[in-house]
């Protein structure tokens, strides 16, 4: 698997944490998501999701704390049961063209 944070912190056969840091305007490349994803915000941010072309699809305003929960369905991308209660179900398409 490819590697999807900063570090990593702990492995087992059921869970991989991962510490992900990223600086003001910095970006992570195009990817996928094969997993489902659960991310505990430690300092609130803004977070931008792009699509295969580029362009701003959905903006994010996590604040301290808050949590988000991804679960992979087919070719999309769910954020349910998190923190920002207006987007428990929102659907990110995942890019399958890199």
């Amino acid at each position: 698997m490819a590697e999807v944070g900063t570090r990593k912190v702990f492995e087992n056969d059921q869970i991989i944490v991962w510490e992900l840091e990223l600086e003001p305007s910095e970006r992570l490349p195009l990817h996928t998501h094969s997993r489902d994803y659960f991310v505990y915000v430690i300092r609130g941010s803004t977070i931008e999701v792009f699509d295969a072309d580029g362009n701003l699809t959905h903006t994010l305003h996590p604040q301290d704390r808050e949590t988000l929960s991804l679960q992979v369905e087919g070719k999309q991308l769910i954020l349910v049961g998190s923190d920002l209660k207006a987007l428990k179900h929102l659907i990110f398409p995942i890019c399958t063209s890199l």
